[in-house]
C-alpha cells in the first residue's frame, strides 16, 4: 500500500484518487467477489487510468486486502441507547440493533466475501473478526457490567455470555441471508429479540453462563 507525506504538495490530490478508487472498488468486490472483479473496471468506475490506481496499489491482491481492512475497520458507531434499561428491556433492544446491524445488505455481502477470501487473505478474515465481532461482544460485557450487582455476579464469563447470545439471535438467520432469504421484517426481528432476550436471562439465573 503505497502513501505520501503530508507535506507533499500532491498528497491532496493523492488522497482524492485513493478514495475515488476504494470507493469503486469497495462497491465492486462486495458485488462481484474477489475472482469477478476487474481491476480495469475499477479504475474506470472511479474515474482515473489504470496507471493511476497502479500507482495507489501493487496489485488487485493489494487493493483488495486495502479495501476489505478498511471496510472491516469502519463500521458506524452506535450510540446504544438501551445500555441504561433493565436486562429485560434492555436485551431486547440489543437484539434488535444487532440483527438490524448484520442482516444489511452490505453487512451480508461483506462477511461473504470475508468466508469467501479468508483462508487467501487471512488479514481480512482477522479484521472482521476483531473490527466486527469482537467489538459486538465488547458492548455487550460492557452491558453487563451495568446490570445490578444480583444478577451480574451470576454471568461468570461475560465474554462467553455475550457470544453465547450473539449465537442465540443471528443463529440460522445469517446463513439464510447468505443464500438470498429475504430480510426479517423489524416485527419479526423484535419478537425474536423478545424470545432470546427471556431466554438468555433464564440461563443466567440457571448460573450456567
Amino acid at each position: 500500500m503505497r502513501t505520501w507525506s503530508d507535506d507533499d504538495p500532491k498528497a491532496g490530490l493523492m488522497a482524492r484518487k485513493r478514495a475515488q478508487i476504494t470507493a469503486a472498488a469497495h462497491e465492486s468486490f462486495l458485488r462481484d467477489g474477489y475472482a469477478g472483479a476487474s481491476v480495469n473496471r475499477i479504475a474506470a468506475d472511479a474515474g482515473v487510468s489504470i496507471k493511476t490506481l497502479y500507482r495507489h496499489f501493487d496489485d488487485k491482491d493489494d487493493l483488495f486486502t486495502a479495501v476489505m481492512l478498511r471496510a472491516c475497520s469502519h463500521g458506524p458507531e452506535v450510540e446504544h441507547v438501551w445500555f441504561d434499561q433493565a436486562p429485560e428491556e434492555g436485551l431486547v433492544e440489543a437484539g434488535v440493533e444487532l440483527l438490524s446491524a448484520v442482516l444489511t445488505p452490505d453487512q451480508v455481502a461483506l462477511y461473504r466475501v470475508v468466508l469467501i477470501e479468508g483462508q487467501r487473505v487471512p488479514a481480512v478474515a482477522r479484521a472482521y473478526r476483531e473490527a466486527f465481532l469482537q467489538r459486538r461482544l465488547r458492548v455487550l460485557t460492557d452491558y453487563f457490567a451495568r446490570w445490578p450487582e444480583a444478577l451480574r455476579v451470576r454471568i461468570t464469563n461475560p465474554e462467553s455470555a455475550a457470544a453465547t447470545f450473539n449465537a442465540l439471535m443471528t443463529a440460522d438467520l445469517v446463513e439464510h441471508a447468505l443464500l438470498g432469504a429475504p430480510t426479517p421484517t423489524a416485527t419479526a426481528i423484535r419478537e425474536r429479540a423478545e424470545r432470546v432476550a427471556e431466554a438468555f436471562l433464564i440461563l443466567v439465573h440457571a448460573d450456567v453462563l
